[in-house]
């Protein structure tokens, strides 16, 4: 099968993603690698590239405009090592990148407001996150997503490896912020995290944590691992190992 490394193609009212490739002398979009998009984008034409562009490694929709969420499993199980999303887009959905073993970093534009939990995992290889320094919503540091003011932690990319030191500005860690982070042996949370978000570590490479005094919340965060806590915590303590909470332990021992 022969390849068409670099396409580039510019879409108008009449011109959509199909047509222009045939017109580029594209016979078969599965032999496409590296695609350069301008012009007005449709949903359509991001359907055809995810059931037609199948071989694609790298994808560049900067200079494109119509399209405003990235939707679910858009790109689940590409081969991408590249891509920039459009100016436009607002919304990254659930799995819209999962499993994109092959993508190393991504940039999120100025007007995105929403990038769901689940958006990149199994992006074994994704190492950084960067932002548009215009985004109302989120900012990085380190390669790691954070809201706007670095008082919580939303993503951490599953492709760094070793340890992790919590910035004492986050007070949250969200939802699946860690998860499927196995390279990640070793976390420090800060004295100012108040809560910790459903499955925020869940499918890490961590085999023991520390909660410090200040995290009143653990919504179902953890796997399997070793815990330890501040003992100035009010709401926490730890057993063997085991982490309880402690108005539920003494509620079991005024019913014995």
């Amino acid at each position: 099968m022969t390849q068409n490394t670099h396409i580039s193609v510019k879409l108008m009212p009449k011109l959509r993603l199909e047509g222009a490739l045939r017109k580029a002398g594209v016979e078969d979009p599965a032999t496409v690698t590296h695609l350069t998009i301008a012009g007005k984008i449709t949903d359509n034409d991001i359907n055809y590239i995810r059931f037609s562009m199948t071989e694609l490694r790298e994808l560049d929709m900067s200079s494109t405009s119509g399209v405003n969420i990235i939707f679910h499993e858009c790109f689940y199980n590409f081969n991408l090592t590249s891509i920039i999303i459009p100016n436009s887009i607002k919304k990254i959905e659930f799995s819209a990148f999962g499993y994109c073993s092959n993508l190393t970093s991504f940039f999120i534009p100025i007007l995105v407001r929403k990038i769901d939990s689940m958006a990149f995992s199994g992006c074994e290889n994704l190492t950084t996150f960067t932002v548009h320094h215009d985004n109302p919503v989120y900012s990085s540091e380190n390669g790691v997503l954070f809201n706007k003011d670095k008082t919580k932690l939303i993503l951490f990319p599953p492709g760094i490896h070793g340890d992790y030191i919590i910035p004492d500005s986050v007070t949250e860690i969200g939802e699946w912020a860690f998860s499927f982070c196995k390279g990640l042996t070793s976390i420090i949370i800060p004295n100012s995290v108040k809560k910790i978000g459903y499955n925020a570590f869940i499918y890490t490479g961590l085999t023991s944590v520390n909660i410090p005094e200040s995290v009143k919340i653990i919504n179902n965060a953890f796997g399997n691992v070793f815990f330890t806590v501040d003992p100035n915590n009010p709401v926490y303590i730890s057993e063997k190992g085991k982490l309880r909470e402690i108005a539920k332990k003494q509620l079991k021992r005024r019913k014995i």
